[in-house]
């Protein structure tokens, strides 16, 4: 995508859908960070330049976060496997550009923001609160 920052991504239809397609594949094999697996969402609304940066953001989260049999767990209850990426602020920087992207367009996806970058948010901050009321004794 870096070779095609002049151009426009509609200009590039078979490259989009396979980009999309390997972010969503990362994203369903939990490689990355369902803040991450966003970008599949929002390819319309990007320009080559700003993903180019976006991929280059995902590769460097994936260079630091390397995937591996003990990066996952099994739910007990559901037996499941999941990976557990630890709260927002761990995997914040390599989210910051999609974030700021997305805030220049909110009108066009302001549902998916408040859900990945306020909602998820409020809620960790939220738990964290409680574990920390919890462990100082007071309810």
């Amino acid at each position: 995508w870096q070779s095609t920052a002049a151009s426009r991504l509609a200009n590039f239809p078979d490259q989009v859908d396979l980009t999309r397609r390997v972010v969503q594949l990362m994203g369903v094999g939990q490689f990355i960070p369902g803040h991450l697996a966003l970008l599949a969402q929002v390819l319309d609304i990007l320009d080559p330049a700003q993903l180019n940066c976006i991929l280059v953001d995902m590769w460097n989260y994936m260079k630091v976060n390397v995937p591996g049999p003990s990066s996952y767990s099994v739910c007990e209850t559901t037996g499941l496997v999941y990976r557990n990426f630890g709260p927002y602020s761990e995997f914040k920087p390599y989210c910051d550009r999609l974030r700021m992207v997305m805030l220049a367009n909110l009108e066009k996806v302001s549902h998916l923001f408040k859900m990945y970058f306020v909602d998820s948010v409020k809620n960790e901050y939220a738990g964290n609160m409680s574990d920390q009321i919890h462990v100082n004794g007071t309810t």
